[in-house]
Protein backbone atom coordinates (compact mmCIF):
# COMPACT_ATOMS: atom_id res chain seq x y z
CA UNK A 1 0.00 0.00 0.00
CA UNK A 2 1.50 3.11 -1.31
CA UNK A 3 1.13 6.26 1.64
CA UNK A 4 1.53 10.41 0.59
CA UNK A 5 1.37 10.38 4.66
CA UNK A 6 5.17 9.82 4.12
CA UNK A 7 5.92 13.65 3.43
CA UNK A 8 3.98 14.52 6.87
CA UNK A 9 6.35 12.59 8.62
CA UNK A 10 9.02 13.21 6.54
CA UNK A 11 8.00 17.20 7.12
CA UNK A 12 7.39 16.83 11.02
CA UNK A 13 9.25 14.08 11.95
CA UNK A 14 12.82 14.46 10.52
CA UNK A 15 14.92 12.49 13.22
CA UNK A 16 12.42 9.74 13.55
CA UNK A 17 12.30 9.51 9.74
CA UNK A 18 15.65 8.96 9.18
CA UNK A 19 16.36 6.49 11.52
CA UNK A 20 13.24 4.75 9.57
CA UNK A 21 14.94 4.69 6.61
CA UNK A 22 16.70 1.64 8.34
CA UNK A 23 13.70 -0.09 8.93
CA UNK A 24 12.16 -3.07 6.94
CA UNK A 25 10.04 -1.71 3.82
CA UNK A 26 6.77 -2.99 5.41
CA UNK A 27 7.99 -1.70 9.40
CA UNK A 28 8.41 2.09 7.30
CA UNK A 29 5.24 1.84 5.17
CA UNK A 30 3.13 1.31 8.99
CA UNK A 31 5.11 4.14 11.05
CA UNK A 32 4.77 6.44 8.23
CA UNK A 33 1.10 5.75 8.71
CA UNK A 34 1.62 6.13 12.50
CA UNK A 35 3.11 9.48 12.22
CA UNK A 36 1.03 10.77 9.75
CA UNK A 37 -2.31 9.64 12.14
CA UNK A 38 -0.81 11.83 15.15
CA UNK A 39 0.05 14.73 13.06
CA UNK A 40 -3.07 15.00 11.33
CA UNK A 41 -5.00 15.17 14.71
CA UNK A 42 -2.76 17.55 16.18
CA UNK A 43 -3.31 19.59 13.10
CA UNK A 44 -6.79 19.56 13.27
CA UNK A 45 -6.61 21.19 16.95
CA UNK A 46 -3.77 22.97 16.41
CA UNK A 47 -5.85 26.51 15.50
CA UNK A 48 -7.21 26.39 19.16
CA UNK A 49 -4.59 25.94 21.35
CA UNK A 50 -5.86 28.67 23.44
CA UNK A 51 -9.61 27.64 23.67
CA UNK A 52 -10.03 24.85 24.85
CA UNK A 53 -13.93 24.07 24.08
CA UNK A 54 -13.68 24.53 20.35
CA UNK A 55 -10.43 22.33 20.51
CA UNK A 56 -12.57 19.53 22.28
CA UNK A 57 -15.39 20.35 19.77
CA UNK A 58 -13.41 19.93 16.58
CA UNK A 59 -11.42 16.89 18.18
CA UNK A 60 -14.83 15.02 18.82
CA UNK A 61 -15.53 15.16 14.87
CA UNK A 62 -12.43 14.36 14.51
CA UNK A 63 -12.83 11.24 16.54
CA UNK A 64 -16.36 10.78 15.08
CA UNK A 65 -14.50 10.12 11.39
CA UNK A 66 -11.42 8.31 12.25
CA UNK A 67 -14.24 5.67 14.65
CA UNK A 68 -15.45 5.52 11.09
CA UNK A 69 -12.05 4.86 9.52
CA UNK A 70 -11.39 2.31 12.28
CA UNK A 71 -14.60 0.70 12.48
CA UNK A 72 -15.26 0.29 8.74
CA UNK A 73 -13.12 2.08 6.54
CA UNK A 74 -15.86 4.40 5.38
CA UNK A 75 -14.59 7.86 6.46
CA UNK A 76 -14.50 10.62 3.75
CA UNK A 77 -10.61 11.47 4.44
CA UNK A 78 -9.42 8.43 2.66
CA UNK A 79 -6.17 9.09 4.55
CA UNK A 80 -7.96 7.97 7.54
CA UNK A 81 -9.31 4.90 5.82
CA UNK A 82 -5.55 4.18 5.15
CA UNK A 83 -4.11 4.48 8.37
CA UNK A 84 -7.22 2.39 9.75
CA UNK A 85 -6.23 -0.99 7.45
CA UNK A 86 -2.02 -0.39 8.46
CA UNK A 87 -3.67 -0.21 12.66
CA UNK A 88 -5.74 -3.71 11.87
CA UNK A 89 -2.69 -5.44 10.07
CA UNK A 90 -0.75 -4.84 13.17
CA UNK A 91 -3.55 -5.00 15.67
CA UNK A 92 -3.41 -1.89 16.93
CA UNK A 93 -6.20 -1.62 19.93
CA UNK A 94 -8.54 1.29 19.15
CA UNK A 95 -8.31 2.06 23.00
CA UNK A 96 -4.65 2.95 22.32
CA UNK A 97 -5.59 5.66 19.68
CA UNK A 98 -8.11 7.58 21.64
CA UNK A 99 -5.35 7.60 24.96
CA UNK A 100 -3.35 9.56 22.43
CA UNK A 101 -5.98 11.75 21.53
CA UNK A 102 -7.28 12.88 24.49
CA UNK A 103 -3.75 13.14 25.48
CA UNK A 104 -4.14 16.29 22.87
CA UNK A 105 -6.45 18.20 24.93
CA UNK A 106 -5.08 17.40 28.25
CA UNK A 107 -2.23 19.28 27.00
CA UNK A 108 -3.91 22.23 26.14
CA UNK A 109 -5.63 21.98 29.28
CA UNK A 110 -2.72 22.26 31.43
CA UNK A 111 -0.04 25.08 32.00
CA UNK A 112 2.15 23.58 34.56
CA UNK A 113 2.61 20.64 36.68
CA UNK A 114 2.55 20.10 40.08
CA UNK A 115 4.83 17.64 40.67
CA UNK A 116 6.57 14.72 38.58
CA UNK A 117 4.08 12.08 38.84
CA UNK A 118 1.56 14.10 37.24
CA UNK A 119 3.76 15.22 34.71
CA UNK A 120 4.34 11.46 33.94
CA UNK A 121 0.87 10.63 33.80
CA UNK A 122 0.52 13.27 30.97
CA UNK A 123 3.49 11.61 29.25
CA UNK A 124 2.39 7.87 29.68
CA UNK A 125 -0.59 9.30 27.43
CA UNK A 126 1.04 10.93 24.51
CA UNK A 127 4.91 10.20 23.75
CA UNK A 128 4.40 6.51 25.63
CA UNK A 129 1.76 5.47 24.18
CA UNK A 130 2.86 6.60 20.44
CA UNK A 131 5.95 4.38 21.12
CA UNK A 132 3.56 1.82 22.48
CA UNK A 133 1.94 1.64 18.93
CA UNK A 134 5.25 2.11 17.50
CA UNK A 135 6.15 -1.32 19.34
CA UNK A 136 3.38 -2.84 17.93
CA UNK A 137 4.42 -2.44 14.16
CA UNK A 138 8.34 -3.50 15.20
CA UNK A 139 7.29 -6.74 16.90
CA UNK A 140 9.31 -8.70 19.20
CA UNK A 141 12.62 -10.92 19.21
CA UNK A 142 10.89 -14.33 19.89
CA UNK A 143 9.90 -16.76 17.06
CA UNK A 144 6.57 -15.43 16.68
CA UNK A 145 7.13 -11.45 15.98
CA UNK A 146 3.59 -11.03 16.42
CA UNK A 147 2.27 -12.38 19.53
CA UNK A 148 -1.76 -12.75 19.73
CA UNK A 149 -1.72 -12.41 23.59
CA UNK A 150 -0.88 -9.59 25.33
CA UNK A 151 1.04 -11.21 28.34
CA UNK A 152 4.02 -11.86 25.73
CA UNK A 153 3.89 -8.10 24.42
CA UNK A 154 4.07 -6.82 27.76
CA UNK A 155 8.21 -6.85 28.43
CA UNK A 156 8.36 -4.75 24.97
CA UNK A 157 5.56 -2.71 25.68
CA UNK A 158 6.92 -1.35 29.46
CA UNK A 159 9.93 -0.71 27.69
CA UNK A 160 8.44 1.45 25.11
CA UNK A 161 6.63 3.34 27.48
CA UNK A 162 10.01 4.30 29.49
CA UNK A 163 11.29 5.37 25.96
CA UNK A 164 8.33 7.83 25.56
CA UNK A 165 9.12 9.24 28.60
CA UNK A 166 12.92 9.47 27.93
CA UNK A 167 11.92 11.29 24.16
CA UNK A 168 9.68 13.34 26.08
CA UNK A 169 11.52 14.82 29.16
CA UNK A 170 14.40 15.20 26.53
CA UNK A 171 11.95 17.39 24.08
CA UNK A 172 10.88 19.39 27.19
CA UNK A 173 14.74 20.97 28.54
CA UNK A 174 15.35 21.32 24.57
CA UNK A 175 11.94 23.44 24.02
CA UNK A 176 12.30 25.10 27.15
CA UNK A 177 12.80 28.93 26.37
CA UNK A 178 9.73 27.96 23.42
CA UNK A 179 7.12 26.39 25.66
CA UNK A 180 7.27 29.12 28.39
CA UNK A 181 7.54 32.25 25.94
CA UNK A 182 5.69 31.31 22.75
CA UNK A 183 2.83 28.72 24.48
CA UNK A 184 2.80 29.98 28.02
CA UNK A 185 3.67 26.36 29.49
CA UNK A 186 6.03 24.64 31.40
CA UNK A 187 6.53 21.12 31.65
CA UNK A 188 9.29 20.27 34.29
CA UNK A 189 7.59 19.91 37.93
CA UNK A 190 6.64 22.77 39.75
CA UNK A 191 7.95 21.08 42.84
CA UNK A 192 11.33 20.61 41.15
CA UNK A 193 11.71 24.15 40.04
CA UNK A 194 10.81 24.55 43.83
CA UNK A 195 13.46 23.36 44.89
CA UNK A 196 15.83 24.76 42.74
CA UNK A 197 15.31 27.76 43.32
CA UNK A 198 13.95 28.14 39.69
CA UNK A 199 11.16 30.46 39.04
CA UNK A 200 8.61 31.03 35.62
CA UNK A 201 10.13 34.49 35.82
CA UNK A 202 13.49 33.58 35.87
CA UNK A 203 12.83 31.01 32.81
CA UNK A 204 10.72 33.95 30.87
CA UNK A 205 14.04 36.51 31.23
CA UNK A 206 16.48 33.32 29.98
CA UNK A 207 19.08 33.94 32.12
CA UNK A 208 21.32 30.44 33.03
CA UNK A 209 22.22 31.19 36.51
CA UNK A 210 23.35 28.59 39.37
CA UNK A 211 19.85 27.59 40.44
CA UNK A 212 18.76 26.70 36.44
CA UNK A 213 22.36 24.89 36.03
CA UNK A 214 21.85 22.64 38.73
CA UNK A 215 18.29 21.86 37.67
CA UNK A 216 19.48 21.20 34.45
CA UNK A 217 21.89 18.49 35.77
CA UNK A 218 19.14 17.10 37.87
CA UNK A 219 17.01 16.57 35.39
CA UNK A 220 19.88 15.11 32.79
CA UNK A 221 20.80 12.76 35.50
CA UNK A 222 16.99 11.51 35.38
CA UNK A 223 16.85 11.46 31.58
CA UNK A 224 20.37 9.44 31.24
CA UNK A 225 19.06 6.58 33.70
CA UNK A 226 16.20 6.40 30.73
CA UNK A 227 18.25 6.22 28.32
CA UNK A 228 20.42 3.22 29.94
CA UNK A 229 17.31 1.34 30.58
CA UNK A 230 15.98 1.78 27.49
CA UNK A 231 19.42 0.76 25.84
CA UNK A 232 19.09 -2.83 27.60
CA UNK A 233 15.71 -3.15 26.49
CA UNK A 234 16.75 -3.01 22.73
CA UNK A 235 17.09 -6.94 22.83
CA UNK A 236 13.64 -7.10 23.36
CA UNK A 237 13.00 -5.43 19.83
CA UNK A 238 13.09 -7.56 17.07
CA UNK A 239 16.33 -7.86 15.50
CA UNK A 240 15.78 -6.35 12.26
CA UNK A 241 14.69 -3.06 14.01
CA UNK A 242 17.20 -2.80 16.35
CA UNK A 243 19.65 -0.72 14.88
CA UNK A 244 16.90 1.44 13.51
CA UNK A 245 15.72 2.40 17.20
CA UNK A 246 19.30 2.82 18.26
CA UNK A 247 19.64 5.78 15.90
CA UNK A 248 16.27 7.48 16.88
CA UNK A 249 17.87 6.85 20.83
CA UNK A 250 21.08 8.33 19.87
CA UNK A 251 19.57 11.20 17.95
CA UNK A 252 17.63 12.42 21.07
CA UNK A 253 20.61 11.73 23.12
CA UNK A 254 22.93 14.12 21.47
CA UNK A 255 20.72 16.68 22.31
CA UNK A 256 21.15 16.28 26.19
CA UNK A 257 24.66 16.19 24.92
CA UNK A 258 24.84 19.35 23.21
CA UNK A 259 22.71 20.82 26.67
CA UNK A 260 25.67 19.73 28.98
CA UNK A 261 28.54 21.05 26.11
CA UNK A 262 26.41 24.58 25.89
CA UNK A 263 26.53 24.85 29.83
CA UNK A 264 23.00 24.35 30.00
CA UNK A 265 21.84 27.49 28.02
CA UNK A 266 18.84 26.14 26.07
CA UNK A 267 17.82 29.92 25.64
CA UNK A 268 20.55 31.69 23.66
CA UNK A 269 20.31 28.80 20.70
CA UNK A 270 18.09 25.86 20.87
CA UNK A 271 19.69 22.78 20.92
CA UNK A 272 18.91 20.26 18.62
CA UNK A 273 20.94 18.11 16.06
CA UNK A 274 21.46 19.28 12.43
CA UNK A 275 19.99 16.95 9.69
CA UNK A 276 23.23 16.15 8.82
CA UNK A 277 24.57 15.54 11.71
CA UNK A 278 21.37 13.02 12.01
CA UNK A 279 22.29 11.44 8.86
CA UNK A 280 25.93 11.08 9.39
CA UNK A 281 25.06 9.11 12.93
CA UNK A 282 22.10 6.82 10.95
CA UNK A 283 25.10 5.58 8.39
CA UNK A 284 27.38 5.29 11.25
CA UNK A 285 25.50 3.05 13.42
CA UNK A 286 23.69 1.58 10.35
CA UNK A 287 27.03 -0.26 8.95
CA UNK A 288 27.64 -3.63 10.06
CA UNK A 289 29.97 -3.99 12.72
Amino acid sequence: MKFSSHKIYHHYGKSLYAASLFFPKNVRVACHALYSFIKIADHAIAPFQNDLQKASEVLDLWKIEWQKAFDSGMAKDKQLNKIAVVFHQYEIPYNETVTFLESLLADISTSEYKNYQDLEMYMMSSSSIICIMMARLIGINSGNRYPKDEITWQPLLKAAQILGITFHMTSFLRDIKEDVCIRNKIYLPQTELETYGVTKEMLIVGKVTPEFTDLMKFQIERIRLFYAESEKSLVLVHPSCQRALKIIMRVYEDVINKIEKSNYDVFSKKPKTRIWEKMMLAFKLARPH
